[in-house]
């Protein structure tokens, strides 16, 4: 498994529910930039050591930077948000706590709901 071999981080997901009627390009802007914020030091580091890894092995090159998708839910009327993101592999469930209750603090403070 080259993933520890020479990276030290991993991709990793947070999925909320998003109401359709929901303004999503602010929602969208505002995850992209907690997100960014909180994850901004392990993007360089990750671009880094994959560079080393392209050079032992056959890899497509990647952008590391925070995905943020809006996806129509296929059973519930709502959006499912999903947010990809690069974590350090050993404090992945505390990263994804801190980068959630971020996430949903700030929405919340700007009146945007999750669909329940």
């Amino acid at each position: 498994n080259y993933t520890h071999d020479k990276i030290k981080t991993i991709y990793d997901l947070i999925e909320f529910r998003i109401p359709f009627m929901s303004d999503t390009q602010k929602i969208e802007k505002i995850v992209a930039e907690i997100t960014f914020e909180l994850t901004e030091k392990y993007i360089e580091v990750t671009a880094k050591q994959f560079l080393s890894l392209k050079k032992r092995y056959d890899m497509r090159s990647r952008d590391f930077r925070p995905r943020i998708h809006l996806i129509p839910d296929a059973i519930e009327p709502c959006f499912i948000l999903y947010v990809w993101y690069i974590a350090p592999y050993h404090q992945i469930m505390e990263f994804k706590s801190q980068l959630s209750q971020k996430i949903v603090k700030r929405l919340l403070e700007e009146g945007i709901e999750f669909y329940a």
